[in-house]
């Protein structure tokens, strides 16, 4: 990919496109194969919501503060804006690298073992954050290396899921990806609810720790799966392509709609090789480009703007301080509005993803009705 290079040769004549709608295809039935590829697959949202919650306990755990806080001089430690900002945000910057690097992985290696070995550089992340002693620095280049992982895992797993699940639930399997950053956002803190009491880094390390068993049961359960249809078909694998179509759909290897897939598949690869090769600086320049591209900046910039993620990782003085939060001291759990925020944006989603399964299945009737009426 080019940033600047010679003007786009016209290669369907003026006014034409080679674009062409898709016509998704919605034979087939939910199956087994199909909901276990998109729960798997859907751990890499895990990874990153427990990855982004879980340090906001740590700041709040005594050992974790002793370790690689700031002493006060009357026995209490404390994190600078600086040092708190560094451990929090080097998660994203990792993220950030990760991403830009994970299409081209995609496109080389597939997207089932980039999935793979995203989520096992994860766990290297993990080992370096643990491993910590009393370098705050230590734990902050794990998490950036964390990130990485899990910034290639957030294109990759969308992609894959996208690529791979019947049309009849797509949506639903690639919305779990959202899902589940919600659910281990939720996890984390639960986590650190439970072992908030614990006598020294046992608190804050088990927690850490387990972050490494998400990524571990991603990194091996996705080599269970078939690759990508679509991978497959473009590296030549065409019975490949189609024997995975059919078995996540509950077709048969050789039905129309099987058929039908393979033919788009093609169809669409042919115009991608058919298209000169492109510039970064098209998804500015190209017809509606500009528009398309800022509207899809701006609806992921919203996300953050609503400022979400500064209850998610830190903590706000005065109502989700160290007072309400964590008091260190009795058996009581301690009440936290963070918790209460945490599970019912939880619930939220839960409750959104079984209205999206509802419908699809409510819709699968409705065709089943149709085909079999007279």
């Amino acid at each position: 990919m080019k940033f600047f290079g010679s003007k786009r040769h016209e290669h369907a004549g003026e006014g034409q496109h080679l674009e062409r709608k898709p016509s998704p295809d919605t034979d087939g039935r939910i199956t087994f194969r199909a909901c276990f590829m998109g729960l798997v697959a859907s751990m890499g949202g895990m990874i990153f919501g427990y990855s982004s919650g879980q340090v906001s306990g740590y700041f709040m755990m005594k050992d974790y503060g002793e370790r690689f806080g700031v002493p006060n001089g009357d026995g209490t430690y404390n994190f600078s804006a600086a040092r708190q900002g560094t451990i929090t945000g080097l998660l994203s910057i990792g993220c950030l690298f990760g991403s830009l690097v994970a299409g081209n992985l995609c496109d080389s290696i597939g997207r089932r073992k980039t999935i793979s070995i995203s989520a096992l550089w994860t766990c290297v992340g993990t080992i370096i954050e643990v491993a910590s002693q009393h370098a705050w620095y230590q734990h902050a280049i794990g998490r950036l290396v964390t990130g990485l992982g899990v910034g290639a895992l957030s294109v990759a797993v969308p992609m894959y899921q996208s690529e791979s699940a019947p049309a009849i639930i797509r949506g639903l399997i690639v919305s779990c990806y959202q899902l589940f950053v919600t659910l281990g956002i939720w996890c984390a803190e639960m986590v650190n609810w439970g072992t908030n009491h614990y006598d020294g880094s046992a608190s804050w390390r088990i927690p850490n720790a387990l972050n490494f068993l998400w990524a571990l049961l991603l990194g091996v359960g996705i080599l269970l799966l078939p690759e990508s249809p679509r991978f497959a078909y473009r590296k030549g694998k065409v019975e490949e392509a189609r024997k995975t179509i059919a078995n996540l759909a509950g077709l048969d290897i050789n039905s129309p709609s099987v058929n039908r897939q393979i033919d788009d598949i093609r169809e669409k690869l042919e115009e991608e090789q058919a298209l000169p090769e492109t510039r970064l600086v098209e998804i500015f320049t190209g017809p509606r480009m500009a528009y398309r591209t800022i509207l899809g900046i701006t609806l992921q910039a919203g996300q953050q703007l609503t400022g979400i993620n500064f209850f998610f990782v830190s903590k706000l003085n005065g109502i989700t301080s160290q007072q309400l939060t964590n008091n260190h001291s009795t058996s009581e759990p301690p009440s936290s509005p963070l918790l209460v925020l945490r599970t019912a944006t939880s619930l939220s989603s839960f409750s959104a993803q079984l209205t999206a399964l509802a419908h699809s299945a409510v819709s699968m009737s409705s065709r089943s009705a149709v085909a079999e009426s007279p």
